[in-house]
């Protein structure tokens, strides 16, 4: 992977358009970076793929880039959904960040009975999206949906679409059994809860989905966003030997 500076924009890329930076990325490219005229680096927008630019003009609180070459398609990483439940501001931020890194490609607040937060600014979430997708080297960012109750993502979640619940209780089989399971059920799809857990009358709510499969991670109760952190890194390196193999 390239060691230039990774930049994400909402413009359009096609060689040699012109693209104008905003002030926070001005500043971040010419100030943190501390790059100049001529100095190179990787552009994307999410659809267009990845491009090289190079800083064309610097003046005042203007800075321009000319895309110059293509070098990737914005080829999904991956097809995984993360269904969590809203945590407090620190432990989503988080959540949100490695979860960007580890390739989900959606993102789905969810409230539930044990929910300790209501708010959640998706701008905000978008960002942190945005700045991890920059650093891991993505050319692409999850798409964000807006919150939802569990009884309606439930009713609305598609049927072919395999849902991996993280069962606290620990009645669920071993991840990485469930995940290995050669059935027509394929996990395409994470649920976590919130801290707390989800009150027996959810759990028993959840598993009456024909597409749910529980699991477990093991005999440690741990924290809602080391749940999901865990379950996406199991999850990626069964994905990754399945492909080795193949």
């Amino acid at each position: 992977m390239s060691n230039l500076v990774r930049l994400f924009v909402e413009s359009s890329l096609r060689k040699e358009d012109i693209i104008p930076l905003n002030d926070k990325q001005m500043h971040y490219v010419t100030k943190v970076m501390r790059l100049g005229l001529g100095d190179k680096l990787v552009v994307f927008n999410g659809q267009d793929g990845e491009w090289h630019a190079e800083i064309t003009h610097i003046i005042k609180r203007l800075c321009s880039l000319k895309i110059i070459r293509f070098v990737r398609k914005s080829e999904s990483e991956s097809d995984i959904s993360l269904v969590f439940s809203l945590l407090k501001r620190g432990a989503t931020d988080l959540l949100v960040e490695k979860a960007t890194e580890l390739g989900v490609a959606r993102l789905c607040p969810m409230i539930s009975k044990r929910t300790n937060t209501f708010k959640v600014n998706v701008n905000r979430l978008k960002a942190i999206c945005i700045e991890a997708s920059e650093q891991c080297g993505r050319v692409t960012i999850p798409i964000i949906e807006p919150p939802e109750t569990l009884g309606n993502i439930l009713a609305e979640w598609p049927r072919q679409k395999g849902l991996l619940f993280l069962d606290e209780s620990g009645s669920g089989k071993p991840i990485l059994e469930v995940l290995k399971e050669k059935t027509s059920w394929q996990a395409n799809s994470i649920l976590v809860g919130p801290e707390g857990g989800f009150t027996s009358a959810e759990r028993d709510k959840i598993l009456e989905n024909p597409f749910i499969r529980a699991a477990t991670l093991g005999e440690r109760l741990v924290r809602a966003e080391t749940a999901a952190i865990s379950a996406l890194s199991i999850y990626n390196a069964n994905v990754a030997i399945d492909n080795y193999k193949n």
